[in-house]
């Protein structure tokens, strides 16, 4: 356990001095930069000298520094768009959301609807085929009616013949 420990603190402490280290060439270059170029050549010397190995370091830091910064505006613009779509997302989920509650009440009532039909139709039939039957039975007692009214109109006749 004690190397474990040992070596995040070697991490923690390579990682200050990193920081540090990086820090100062920040710095350095920012310096630089501040000096007009005709002056530059002259101060910092010529292309071997320690100062001007510096500057280049403090340079390649820098572009180092840059770049991360590149990639840190692209990564939040990359952020941003993606809670917009996923902003859209939401919105999209909450319409799908309310139009399927709609077609579930729509189905629920088109539901409604054909059992509703079906029961009319069945008591349509029904009320059909009683009528059919009444229909039928009115048929009858109106042959029995006419059969009974010649009955009674032939006796009437034989009656009066009869007298």
């Amino acid at each position: 356990m004690q190397i474990l420990e040992d070596e995040k603190q070697n991490s923690a402490l390579q990682e200050a001095i990193y920081k540090r280290i990086r820090g100062t060439y920040i710095n350095i270059f920012k310096d630089y930069l501040k000096v007009p170029e005709s002056e530059r050549d002259e101060l910092f010397g010529e292309k071997n000298s320690p100062l001007y190995l510096l500057i280049g370091m403090a340079f390649f830091m820098n572009i180092e520094e840059v770049d991360r910064k590149k990639v840190s505006e692209k990564l939040k613009k990359t952020y941003a768009e993606k809670s917009e779509i996923n902003a859209k997302l939401q919105r999209t989920y909450a319409e799908k959301s309310e139009i399927n509650a709609k077609l579930k009440k729509a189905y629920e009532e088109k539901t409604e609807r054909g059992e509703k039909l079906k029961k009319l139709r069945k008591h349509l039939k029904d009320t059909k085929a009683e009528l059919e039957k009444k229909s039928k039975r009115l048929e009858q007692l109106e042959q029995e009616k006419k059969q009974l009214e010649k009955h009674f109109l032939g006796r009437f006749v034989l009656e009066k013949y009869n007298k």
